[in-house]
């Protein structure tokens, strides 16, 4: 779906207008609706993160930017501002935990502590110092003379016990011969893949036509005889051929785990499936773009789902689109009620369902929203569910 860029203006202008009429609940209206229009619009993104008061959602915001604009220097200092007030928070409120008697306790535990490892640390060093002293009292230079040469004699023993045995494993090594090495070789088949694909997907062709190898008749030859006996041709034996070798088509994504939900759109079929892992749990027929205004292909996830959403653009204004789920920019899928011939590309680039598939669709996929909520976007500890749009 094309972006209407003058209605993204137009709604960042009334915003900065609402902000400096100290009306931040209005501007925050104006900012959202322009990223509903062109999520990836860095203004409003940067807008909606200054006056917002909440540390999480401000960092979430600049992360966002930064996925667009890994450069944006103002999403950077944001970032570290943020990172540092909340640091700050987090130490006003450990403080205003901790009462008079508590800080005092603690001030005085420290210390008995602190005096305890001293007292303790003394007195293993001095234990130390005596036990090193007698020890070298009682060692006398003869014994450690006999110590020594003892050491020497058992590592020339053990010198001597490790050659003898390593000759020994080496004269017992079998040696390769070249017959056993030519046999080796002649037993591999160096048939590779390429030989292998082509056998099998010749083998549609073979199953069509079991018959298409002809086979050469013999001719009928003269009899001295009086009469002529015409020599029937003698019958041909039809090759036998076995059912064709069926290879698994591989799926668009490979999933991590047996319950990762994903959503494959193929546009040459016009047909969505919803898989789990590798189980396909629904699918539908739908409406992608037309020629002039293609979907979009490649691998995306879900980042914001409205109940119902207007969209505009050059030549329409569709109010209450059903059951909206943007995945890349103003790419959406969605329920649509202004026509009924899915299986055909029908769209400004956006993925057109019945309403009926497109609330099943809705309620399935990631994030999920609460009761009573209309409007959710994905962050990083919930992300939406993998979109994999391909031909």
């Amino acid at each position: 779906m094309a972006i209407n860029s003058e209605f993204v203006r137009e709604q960042l202008k009334r915003g900065i207008q609402a902000h400096k009429a100290d009306d931040n609940q209005t501007a925050r209206l104006h900012f959202q609706k322009a990223l509903r229009e062109d999520s990836t619009n860095i203004a409003a993104l940067l807008w909606l993160a200054y006056i917002t008061t909440d540390f999480d959602k401000q960092l979430f915001l600049l992360q966002r930017v930064l996925q667009f604009d890994p450069k944006n220097e103002r999403a950077q200092r944001g970032i570290k501002w943020v990172e540092q007030q909340k640091v700050k928070e987090e130490v006003s409120s450990a403080k205003a935990g901790l009462t008079n008697n508590d800080a005092d306790f603690a001030a005085v535990s420290l210390d008995t502590l602190k005096d305890r490892i001293s007292a303790d640390e003394l007195k293993k060093k001095a234990q130390k110092g005596i036990i090193a002293q007698r020890a070298r009292r009682r060692v006398s230079p003869l014994t450690l003379l006999l110590v020594l040469g003892l050491v020497l004699i058992g590592i020339g023993v053990w010198r001597l016990a490790f050659l003898k045995s390593t000759v020994s494993l080496a004269a017992l090594a079998p040696s390769a011969t070249p017959a056993l090495i030519a046999q080796t070789d002649a037993a591999v088949d160096p048939k590779s893949t390429s030989d292998i694909v082509a056998a099998s997907s010749s083998s549609d062709a073979l199953a069509a036509d079991p018959t298409s190898t002809s086979t050469p008749l013999p001719t009928a030859t003269a009899t001295p005889t009086p009469a002529n006996t015409p020599v029937p041709p003698a019958p041909t034996q039809t090759p036998t051929l076995g059912p064709p070798t069926l290879t698994p088509t591989p799926l668009a994504h490979q999933p991590e785990s047996s319950d990762e939900k994903w959503i494959e759109i193929d546009l040459s079929d016009q047909k969505i499936v919803a898989w789990e892992g590798a189980t396909p749990v629904m699918n539908f027929t739908v409406s992608t773009g037309l020629p002039n205004t293609p979907t979009v292909q490649g691998e995306f996830r879900i980042y914001e789902k409205l109940t119902a959403t207007r969209m505009s653009g050059p030549g329409y204004d569709l109010p209450g689109v059903p059951h909206t789920m943007y995945f890349h920019g103003g790419y959406a899928l969605h329920g649509a009620y202004w026509h009924n011939n899915f299986g055909q590309p029908m769209s400004h680039g956006c993925v057109n369902l019945s309403l009926p598939d497109a609330e099943s669709l809705f309620n399935w996929a990631e994030p999920i929203l609460p009761e009573g909520i209309t409007y959710m976007a994905s962050t990083q500890d919930a992300p939406g569910t993998l979109v994999v749009v391909h031909q």
